[in-house]
């Protein structure tokens, strides 16, 4: 399967446009607050629903390739423990097919920068062909609530390898406890 990266970038921000759409719509300022809300808004209500001690743990479904050509199939899981409000650690393991990658496992650093978008970053190791490579990743991802304690979240990631990059693209759905 060839995909070009930006026709599967405008389906990932098509889906996050059509969803975030759905959401509800944000309560008038005139509005009376519910009880537990903080006086300081919505933003200081989710610091203090997501503060520290809050976990997630999400399934990834996705596409990914080099070289801008998306060729193989990207399945995942990822977990992560909230440090604070703003900073969490945790786990992820992938596993791709349609490029010599088979297995990917690290460690990532969080930050939820602004409200739902969210960088991370971290090392891990890959099984390219019949070695174990070191990588960095980088990337980010975007949380709509859908209800709950249940998110979807679009996102990219780059895996930086000594001799390659690859590109990943695709969608978590997750779930916030």
């Amino acid at each position: 399967m060839r995909l070009q990266t930006h026709s599967f970038a405008v389906l990932v921000l098509a889906s996050a446009a059509l969803l975030g759409g759905c959401a509800a719509p944000a309560p008038s300022p005139m509005a009376p607050r519910p009880p537990g809300a903080s006086p300081r808004g919505t933003t200081a209500l989710v610091e203090e629903e997501h503060g520290a001690g809050t976990q997630a743990v999400n399934a990834f479904l996705g596409v990914a390739g080099e070289d801008g050509e998306l060729e193989g199939a990207a399945i995942g899981l990822d977990y992560e423990y909230r440090l604070s409000a703003d900073w969490g650690v945790g786990p992820f393991a992938e596993t791709v097919t349609g490029i010599d990658r088979s297995f990917t496992a690290g460690a990532q650093l969080y930050w939820h920068a602004l409200g739902e978008l969210v960088f991370v970053a971290g090392p891990g190791i890959e099984r390219h062909r019949d070695e174990w490579r070191p990588i960095g990743r980088l990337g980010a991802f975007y949380e709509l609530p859908l209800g709950d304690g249940w998110v979807m979240s679009p996102g990219v990631f780059y895996d930086v390898t000594e001799a390659e990059g690859i590109l990943i693209l695709g969608l978590d759905l997750g779930y916030v406890w």
